[in-house]
């Protein structure tokens, strides 16, 4: 019986498990850090695109657009031609691209006012997102056993959707009382460090 007593424990055996491997527990802090700035990001970039690009609705539809595009784009992109590059080196890549873009984007809404800027780099930011989940993906698998991928994923999914309902929580919380261009730009910048950290350590 799926009681939520059951599905509770189901959980919290899935997440020690992740917890108790070296490989995949880097990995729920790499997943939990990223889906952070995501949900962060969603929030503050909302409000940044609305002061000063003027609009809501269709401004974002762009953004959202591109940012997809991007993706689909990163995706086959590196399964084309990242397979054979070591793990570390592309996470470390694609943590550092999403940095830089992130601060590429502050400067194009904020100082250009540029909805084409602004898109293109949404673009570039789903390129450097898309391996990111490929890989971790392709890590859990290798780290544990097929038996336990079903319980494995699931606590998974609960650990970075909570870290990315979380963030958007605080960004909310920080965005009263803060400028949302710089905390953008300070999360571009930890995510950049984030990347330079997974390159060179």
């Amino acid at each position: 019986e799926a009681s939520p007593r059951r599905i509770f424990l189901v959980v919290w055996e899935g997440i020690r498990e992740l917890w108790r491997h070296p490989n995949t527990r880097g990995i729920v802090g790499l997943l939990g850090i990223l889906m952070g700035g995501a949900g962060a990001s969603i929030v503050l970039g909302t409000v940044l695109v609305q002061r000063f690009l003027g609009t809501v609705t269709k401004d974002l539809g762009f953004l959202s657009l591109w940012l997809g595009i991007g993706m689909l784009i990163g995706t086959l992109a590196y399964g084309r031609w990242g397979t054979g590059l070591a793990k570390r080196l592309v996470l470390g890549l694609a943590f550092l691209g999403c940095g830089l873009v992130l601060g590429g984007f502050v400067a194009a809404v904020q100082g250009l006012r540029s909805g084409v800027a602004a898109s293109c780099l949404a673009g570039l930011l789903g390129f450097c997102l898309a391996p990111v989940g490929i890989v971790t993906n392709t890590l859990v698998h290798e780290a544990h056993p097929e038996r336990l991928h079903g319980r494995i994923f699931s606590s998974l999914g609960v650990v970075v959707n909570s870290a990315f309902i979380l963030s958007m929580l605080a960004a909310g919380w920080l965005g009263e009382r803060a400028s949302e261009s710089v905390l953008l730009a300070g999360m571009g910048g930890a995510f950049a460090a984030g990347g330079l950290t997974l390159l060179y350590y």
